[in-house]
């Protein structure tokens, strides 16, 4: 009973004096406790709050590396596809065209394959993507190339109209100018026939000087022109009478100079029918290249370069047709050559045997054929020999 009540009392003391020793370091460290009440109290009465906050900060974790794993995967992707052997081969301008386009294309093509494209931030990015690429890759192309293919129909339309008004303003000009000369010609031609009508009544050059002179001295006056004998003479009158010599002069040089060349007027008849020919050549080959372009399946109006495909393969065409003309003109031309040596052959081989036939016969060889000796100047031989051309052979003019 003793040790127990000794123990019991040992406990008792040891109990006051850790309660003493612990009251004591309580009040020497009171702002500790404080402190730690407080905290204790804020964190159980936060505990939602904290909740909230750790569920937000999990939600934003998430959403982070989610977008990391996105962003990680578009740019493995990417350069995959452009470290490609195929995209490699490709000239660089080609390259670079399909690089900006996958630029664009490939956040969508993963968007999709992990299923974001349906709501949220990667519906929002998605939508946008779309429209960069509709922008970027299908509207700026599609335009560029229609606004090119138009400037360049458009200049194509501009050049044939150019030269279309290019030819109407050339026909303008030369018709303007076949007028020009063929007033002057026509002028020039009814004064020379009637220089030529006067001068054939006045029985030549001669008879006219003759009248002109006989004219002048009838109408001397008082003043005018005073010749070597002193006789006056009308100016009026001598200066008609040189231009009458003027004209007479003109007249024998015409007749001295004339050519067979084509008259102005006719040089313009031709320069409208070759404009008209090229005018419907050129409509031609437009129906028939839209012709064409339609029976292909194609709609619209052909390509700018159908038409003038068209106008080439038919050029082709009528030079390899006048090629042949001329091919065929010339091997007439030489087969008639041939067969006029043919027949001159002939024709000497029948002299040839002509002149053994006897002494009378007008052959060149016949009775000289065995001696070789040439008739004498004026002896009745040659004078036989001379006294035409042969058969087949042209005769000589000595009086040119």
């Amino acid at each position: 009973m003793e040790a127990v009540a000794s123990a019991l009392l040992w406990s008792l003391e040891g109990s006051v004096s850790l309660v003493s020793t612990g009251w004591a370091f309580a009040r020497s460290h009171w702002h500790w406790w404080l402190v730690l009440t407080v905290f204790a109290t804020v964190w159980t009465v936060t505990a939602p709050l904290r909740g909230l906050v750790g569920r937000l900060l999990l939600a934003t974790g998430s959403f982070v590396y989610r977008w990391t794993e996105i962003t990680k995967a578009c740019l493995h992707r990417y350069r995959k596809y452009v470290r490609k052997p195929e995209m490699l081969e490709r000239p660089w301008y080609s390259r670079w065209r399909m690089s900006a386009e996958a630029l664009i294309g490939t956040p969508m093509v993963v968007l999709v394959a992990r299923k974001e494209h349906l709501d949220g931030l990667g519906r929002l990015l998605y939508k946008w993507l779309d429209a960069q690429d509709a922008w970027w890759c299908v509207f700026l192309p599609d335009t560029l190339e229609a606004t090119c293919w138009a400037s360049a129909h458009y200049w194509e339309g501009l050049h044939v109209e150019s030269a279309r008004t290019g030819d109407r303003a050339g026909i303008l000009v030369w018709t303007v100018w076949a007028v020009l000369t063929v007033s002057l010609y026509a002028l020039s031609v009814c004064v020379l026939f009637m220089y030529e009508t006067v001068e054939g009544m006045c029985q030549g050059w001669l008879g006219v000087l003759g009248v002109l002179s006989v004219v002048n001295f009838l109408f001397c006056g008082d003043e005018g022109l005073v010749i070597a004998e002193g006789v006056p003479l009308n100016r009026t009158v001598v200066a008609a009478s040189v231009g009458v010599v003027l004209v007479g002069c003109a007249s024998r040089l015409w007749h001295m100079f004339e050519t067979d060349e084509p008259s102005p007027l006719d040089r313009v008849s031709e320069r409208y029918r070759e404009w008209q020919l090229a005018m419907e050549e050129q409509e031609q080959a437009g129906r028939l290249a839209d012709t064409f372009w339609r029976v292909d399946g194609g709609a619209g109006r052909a390509p700018a370069g159908a038409a003038d495909a068209v106008r080439a393969a038919n050029a082709d065409r009528r030079a390899l047709r006048e090629s042949r003309a001329l091919r065929r003109a010339r091997w007439e031309s030489v087969r008639a050559a041939e067969f006029a040596k043919a027949e001159n052959a002939k024709e000497e081989a029948r002299r040839g045997r002509r002149g053994v036939v006897g002494e009378d016969v007008p052959s060149e060889n016949g009775p000289y054929r065995s001696s070789g000796i040439r008739p004498r100047s004026g002896s009745p031989g040659e004078q036989l020999f001379e006294a035409g051309p042969r058969m087949g052979q042209r005769g000589v003019r000595t009086d040119i």
